[in-house]
């Protein structure tokens, strides 16, 4: 007969299965010991590991250098880090790029070659170079948007661009530098409806094309020789855009009638008289009464 053990007995703890049978020899019995049920990482666990390992890597899986260093990874969202460095070479590639660019399209309108340079020094136009500056910081963060999105972003910061811009040169010097004002949409003729389609597509390929080539190209370059590049051009076009400025007000003060009888305003008249100043900015027109500097002209 089986073996049951009393109600009190089974009360305190469950029956426990026998696997011996009656009139059978006592055998050894292997006694099996549970191990510790390991805790498993929840959902949320393992999506942040997840997500730790993807920020840890960069575009298409690659891993980003500067982790193994113990640096902050470069987000994978940006299509650039926002540092000076990166900043000032944007600008440079699209000061010269757009000169080009505008020079070339120009042609077959005008018919004739002009000098469409913003600066008194090198072939810059700083209106292409601030623009490509700040569509790219604008954009910056747009990397996985939808093209629409970078279209219409370009085209609004380009647009709003050259209208403070218009407005800033023909305020403060009376340069009409571009003029929209036979065009439909225009604001003030400084900006319209169609330049800023143009900035909106040009942004477009300069984010998803051109800067990530140009970034790779500047990389290639020995960091020493960079730096001490960034440094020296930097200087340069600090000095330019200084020298520019003040050129440009010796020029409207010398159209406005107004005696030459300071050192300065002797030096540009000497160095950057009015033929160098129309020969130099040709595609440009300095009327003294456009300014508004709170005097009268």
């Amino acid at each position: 007969m089986r073996y049951k053990p009393s109600s009190a007995r089974a009360s305190r703890q469950p029956p426990r299965r026998r696997s011996w049978k009656r009139c059978e020899p006592l055998q050894a019995r292997t006694l099996t010991v549970d191990r510790p049920v390991r805790k498993r990482k929840t959902s949320s666990a393992v999506f942040a590991s997840a997500k730790h390992r993807k920020r840890a890597r960069g575009p298409k899986g690659t891993p980003v250098a500067n982790v193994a260093h113990g640096k902050r990874p470069v987000d994978p969202g940006r299509f650039v880090a926002p540092s000076f460095y990166n900043l000032f070479w944007i600008f440079i590639v699209c000061s010269v790029g757009g000169l080009v660019v505008e020079t070339l399209v120009s042609y077959p309108v005008d018919g004739v070659w002009k000098d469409r340079a913003g600066l008194v020094w090198g072939p810059l136009s700083p209106i292409y170079g601030v623009g490509g500056v700040l569509v790219t910081v604008a954009l910056n963060r747009l990397r996985d948007a939808r093209t629409i999105v970078l279209f219409a972003a370009a085209a609004v910061v380009g647009g709003l661009f050259e209208l403070v811009a218009g407005w800033f040169w023909e305020s403060a010097f009376g340069i009409v530098a571009w003029s929209y004002a036979d065009q439909p949409f225009n604001i003030g003729g400084y900006t319209c409806l169609g330049i800023a389609l143009v900035w909106g597509l040009a942004g477009l390929v300069w984010m998803k094309g051109v800067l990530p080539a140009v970034m790779r190209l500047v990389d290639l370059i020995p960091a020493p020789l960079r730096t001490a590049a960034t440094a020296v051009l930097a200087a340069f076009v600090a000095v330019d855009v200084v020298v520019t400025l003040m050129a440009f007000n010796c020029w409207f003060e010398r159209l406005a009638g107004a005696s030459v009888d300071t050192p300065v305003q002797e030096f540009f008249a000497e160095h950057f008289d009015d033929g160098f100043m129309e020969g130099r900015f040709q595609t440009m027109s300095l009327y003294p009464s456009l300014a508004d500097r709170g005097d009268d002209r």
